[in-house]
């Protein structure tokens, strides 16, 4: 195109703009406002897009927020269960703890009533085992029962010249009675007097009845006696003084252990009067052995004497016959000077007897030994006299046992089984608990010849006994 055809165009163009300016200023302001409008709404469609996208992503923000808080919430009404759980568990400790304390005082309070109450009781009771009661130590260390007996006297003359001066009690100096110290001394006077009645005559009581199972009780009650009447008495401002306690207690301990020293020279007594009937029994047999071996001898004498004359006038027939009787009468009279040597050897050794092992399972159970020793010429005689009417059946003899020194093999089977008496107190009860084949063993190991040990008793009437009753 040419020059003058680029410059039409160019008008043509302009023709245009100036057309389509005039258009647009021919545009109604309402269609300029629709065309804003129209912006505007875009320009929200697309905040509302956007805003959309965020809703989305804090609806599944506030989706994660619920299942957070949900699970949060479990958690938190567990922990408060758990807090409520707690809280019930410490206030039923605290129940508990309340109620373990008061039982605690009460046990407490029991106990000390328990205690109260014991120390009032006194044991009267006779069977009671040594594993219950602790054995008695003396205080006193007289050796006859007279010492005690003259003691005694002496502390209950002091008790006397205790009330007498009035050093029994400390008694208030000064005290009035509606305003008159006379009735005030008066009451105080008749008040100590009847405390320390009453005082003697719980420790009177006390004294009566002390025992070996009940002295240290005994003393603790009276004690508790002279606690308890001096608290009664405080509010007089007097008191019973320990100086006349001390008394008292001397004399429970005198008066138990002039009791027991009592029983043991009556037991010695005993003892030796037991001694004496055996002595007197030995020599009664001794003495009638002597007897008997003297009239047997005469007799054999004169028989002797008669076959003899026979014997000179015999016949050789019958003189063979004759001679054999003197042989045998002669062997008689060796026999009684054997029996004349054994008399003598008793009478003269007043150590050689028999010891001997004897039971009684029907009185005293299995394995129970009586194990003594005796002096007769005949050993079943004690031995028969054992099994009189004091036990229900006879003693079964283990062994019988001659001795030179009888006491010596007595006191070395006593020293053996020592821990294994019966009565653990008196010594001279001569009962065992043990087997036969250990006294056995002892009686080989202490004597030198053949023992015959019967070990299993024969019991026959006890036996016999039990088949009755089955």
């Amino acid at each position: 195109m040419g020059l003058f055809g680029q410059s039409k165009a160019n008008k043509e163009n302009e023709a245009l703009k100036a057309k389509i300016q005039e258009l647009e200023n021919m545009l109604s302001p309402e269609q300029q406002n629709i065309e804003k409008i129209q912006a505007e709404i875009s320009r929200l469609q697309t905040n509302k897009n956007n805003l959309e996208n965020e809703f989305r992503v804090l609806g599944s923000q506030y989706t994660q927020f619920q299942t957070d808080f949900s699970t949060k919430k479990g958690q938190v009404m567990q922990l408060d269960n758990l807090v409520s759980e707690i809280s019930r568990l410490q206030n039923s400790k605290n129940d508990l703890e309340k109620e373990v304390a008061d039982l605690s005082a009460q046990v407490e309070q029991h106990l000390k009533d328990i205690a109260d109450k014991k120390a009032c009781i006194v044991d009267l009771d006779d069977e009671v085992t040594l594993q219950e009661v602790s054995l008695y130590k003396p205080v006193f260390s007289f050796t006859k029962a007279t010492e005690y007996q003259e003691r005694l006297a002496v502390i209950r003359e002091d008790q006397k010249r205790m009330i007498s001066n009035g050093t029994f009690a400390i008694l208030p100096p000064y005290f009035t009675l509606d305003g008159s110290a006379a009735k005030g001394k008066k009451l105080i006077s008749d008040t100590a007097k009847l405390v320390v009645k009453c005082f003697n005559s719980e420790c009177d009581s006390l004294v009566e009845n002390v025992k070996f199972n009940n002295v240290d009780k005994s003393i603790e009650r009276m004690r508790k006696v002279f606690n308890d009447i001096n608290k009664l008495v405080k509010s007089f401002q007097m008191e019973l003084s320990t100086a006349y306690l001390g008394l008292k207690i001397r004399e429970i301990t005198l008066a138990f252990e002039y009791a027991q020293k009592k029983q043991q020279e009556k037991e010695e007594l005993r003892q030796a009067r037991e001694e004496l009937r055996e002595q007197q029994k030995l020599e009664q047999e001794i003495r009638m052995a002597r007897e008997r071996i003297a009239k047997e001898r005469k007799h054999f004498a004169n028989a002797i004497k008669d076959l003899q004359l026979k014997a000179d006038h015999a016949d050789s027939d019958s003189r063979p016959e004759i001679e054999a009787k003197l042989a045998e009468l002669q062997e008689k009279m060796v026999q009684l000077d054997a029996e004349e040597k054994t008399v003598d050897y008793r009478e003269q050794n007043a150590k050689a007897g028999y010891v001997y092992v004897i039971s009684n399972i029907g009185a005293f159970g299995e394995n129970v030994f009586k194990i003594g020793m005796t002096r007769r010429l005949e050993p079943m005689d004690r031995v028969d006299e054992l099994g009189d009417a004091s036990v229900p059946f006879k003693f079964d003899v283990h062994a019988l046992i001659f001795s030179d020194n009888a006491p010596e093999l007595e006191a070395k089977l006593h020293q053996r089984f020592y821990k294994n008496r019966i009565n653990k107190i008196n010594d001279r009860k001569e009962f065992f608990k043990a087997d036969i084949d250990e006294i056995e063993a002892v009686i080989k190991e202490n004597y030198d010849k053949v023992v015959d040990i019967e070990k299993i008793p024969a019991a026959e009437q006890y036996r016999e006994s039990l088949i009755i009753v089955d």
